[in-house]
């Protein structure tokens, strides 16, 4: 069809002004041809002016060429030299306008030829175009009732040409039971103006077979706004009804299982920068609901949520694990507080990673976050109870190594003087009073951590036994005081307290070793010399005593370890004992309902003191 190249040109049809123009310029090259070689041409100037007047109506797009060409030239006829008739010039002129006809005759053959050509190259373009894309062609004639399909729309219909009828009842049969009212309701209502012939609908075909269809059409009317005809497309969608159906449900389930999983899940889109996704164990681990975090919060203000490190160092909006998936594409997993709007802290484990398109382009970002705050908590008691077990064994061993210290003096002592005093009798010698008494001294320091010992592992198991008694705590106090004082004759050693008996519901022995041990390591603690303070107060409900003393003091660490065993005060060359003394006052002091303390400061001395309620009854036992 390389010939339909020329058509275009030869068919083509110009304005009349542009055929005029053509006219005269072929006219004056004809006749200036005329005009200067005519004497030399074998013929008849009349014969070349014919073939100029069909040339110029050929190329000059119509009639109007072809009878400029033919005035021009026949005018010229009369004129010319040598002529001077008028009927040669009117067969001339005769010839011109029967060449011209004849001309536009052909001219319209060749666009009739060549259009036909087109359109019949154009329809097979069109007819491979809809079967590629899967697209049937109808038309409709509304008055005729004539229906023309192509052969897509057949096979979309499950007919072929034998069976086809051409009316339009053929695609009303077709049409899916279910969907025949609407869709005919759609036609007429394009039919009458009223909307567009847009419509999607079911096809059963003879085989039982369904296609989903999609409709586009168009309805043309004449001058009144009649529908005249009726023209458009089908496109077979089931393919795409059923793709979208199985995504829609891959949707669903996806959804279902975020919902119901257990775990946290946050979806970040990457564009937007909008959470996308949320579900409810998320909401659940940060304390919030869908009143306070929504979809379409934005993800560098992470919502309402008060997310922290596990030092509880609050994390900027740009270091958000989700944020950052998302900026940088890297995958991360680590631990999170999330503070609840109540102030509640749940720790969650989280691991986040972002999402990418085939060619890598990140489309979104993901975390997954599981609460582990009752295995933080475990592990954090877990951790609490070795080190109370670590702590214990080495206070075990350092209460071993201050045991075997403080035992094996008194034994090393008095086993030496033992020694001693056999050597002596075995010379006969007299025994040395002073050597007895060293002895006896060594002895009663064995026995008194004998006994610390025995006290300690009593209140340990809850049977140290108390026996209650009425007693006045003025005079224990003071006859306690005065002991220390005869032994101690060069410390100052005072009490304070108001006349009169101060009577107790008690057990004096213990009480009495409280007092006994808070006076004695006053005088330990503190500078030779200086003077201890004893003091007595009644209150309402209950007694205070004191000791005040003038020592080094202590710090707000030593004192908050001061009353637990096996811990001893400032480390001095007197000070002695296994550090169970103070331990053994808070228990006996506990188990009369009473409380044991100390203020102190460096350097500003210490005030040990005890509470003992005015209570008639007491516990018979340690509990």
């Amino acid at each position: 069809m390389d010939h339909l190249n020329l058509i275009p040109q030869l068919a083509r049809a110009r304005h009349p002004v542009s055929q005029i123009l053509w006219g005269v310029v072929v006219s004056g090259i004809i006749i200036a041809i005329e005009s200067v070689f005519w004497r030399w041409l074998a013929v008849s100037p009349y014969v070349p002016m014919p073939l100029g007047i069909i040339i110029t109506s050929f190329f000059g797009g119509g009639l109007w060429a072809g009878f400029t060409a033919t005035f021009i030239l026949s005018f010229y006829g009369l004129i010319f030299p040598g002529s001077g008739h008028w009927f040669p010039s009117l067969i001339f002129f005769i010839t011109g306008v029967l060449g011209t006809l004849l001309v536009d005759l052909a001219q319209n053959k060749i666009r009739e030829l060549a259009g036909k050509e087109i359109r019949a190259e154009e329809a097979e373009r069109l007819k491979f175009a809809a079967a590629a894309a899967n697209i049937g062609i109808w038309e409709w004639d509304i008055p005729k009732d004539t229906l023309t399909w192509d052969d897509q729309m057949l096979t979309f219909y499950g007919l072929d040409r034998a069976s086809f009828t051409g009316h339009v009842d053929s695609w009303r049969k077709g049409i899916h039971p279910e969907d025949s009212a609407y869709s005919n309701q759609i036609l007429e209502e394009a039919l009458y103006g009223k909307t567009k012939f847009e419509l999607e609908f079911r096809v059963l075909n003879p085989s039982g077979q369904i296609k989903v269809l999609k409709a586009n059409g168009y309805v043309m009317r004449d001058e009144k706004g009649s529908p005249i005809k009726m023209f458009g497309l089908n496109r077979d969608i089931t393919g795409e009804k059923e793709n979208l159906k199985k995504m829609e449900e891959l949707k669903a389930y996806f959804e279902a299982a975020l919902v119901q999983s257990p775990a946290g899940v946050v979806i970040g889109d990457a564009p937007t920068g909008l959470l996308r996704f949320v579900n409810p164990a998320a909401l659940n681990i940060a304390g919030g609901d869908e009143e306070t975090l929504v979809k379409g919060v934005d993800i560098n203000r992470y919502a309402r949520w008060r997310i922290t490190d596990m030092d509880g160092v609050p994390i900027a909006n740009e270091d958000l694990p989700l944020a950052q998936a998302i900026r940088s594409g890297e995958t991360s997993s680590t631990n999170l507080i999330f503070i609840r709007p109540t102030g509640e802290k749940r720790v969650a484990y989280s691991q986040t990673a972002p999402v990418r398109r085939s060619d890598g382009s990140i489309i979104s970002g993901v975390t997954v976050f599981v609460d582990i705050t009752e295995q933080h908590k475990l592990m954090e008691e877990l951790s609490s109870a070795r080190e109370v077990a670590e702590s214990a064994m080495r206070a075990k061993a350092t209460f071993l190594d201050i045991a075997a210290h403080e035992l094996r003096t008194p034994v090393t002592a008095a086993s030496l003087l033992t020694q001693l005093t056999q050597r002596q009798l075995e010379k006969g010698e007299a025994l040395d009073k002073n050597i007895i008494q060293r002895i006896r001294v060594q002895l009663d320091r064995l026995s008194r951590l004998v006994v610390d010992l025995l006290e300690v592992s009593k209140l340990d198991r809850g049977v140290l036994e108390l026996r209650y008694e009425p007693t006045d705590l003025r005079t224990l106090v003071s006859d306690c005081s005065s002991t220390f004082q005869i032994q101690f004759p060069d410390r100052q050693i005072t009490l304070h307290s108001s006349n009169g008996s101060i009577e107790l519901m008690l057990d004096p022995i213990r009480i009495y070793e409280v007092v006994s041990n808070l006076i004695d390591n006053a005088i330990k603690y503190s500078p030779e010399g200086s003077p201890i303070e004893l003091v007595l107060e009644t209150g309402p409900e209950s007694v205070r005593f004191l000791v005040r003393d003038h020592g080094p003091g202590l710090t707000e660490e030593g004192q908050r370890k001061l009353f637990s065993a096996f811990e001893r005060g400032t480390t001095h060359e007197k000070t002695s004992g296994l550090g169970l003394g103070l331990f053994i006052c808070r228990g006996i002091i506990a188990l009369h309902d009473g409380t044991i303390g100390v203020h102190s400061a460096p350097g500003k001395g210490s005030t040990f003191y005890f509470d003992l309620p005015k209570k008639k009854e007491f516990k018979k036992t340690g509990s």
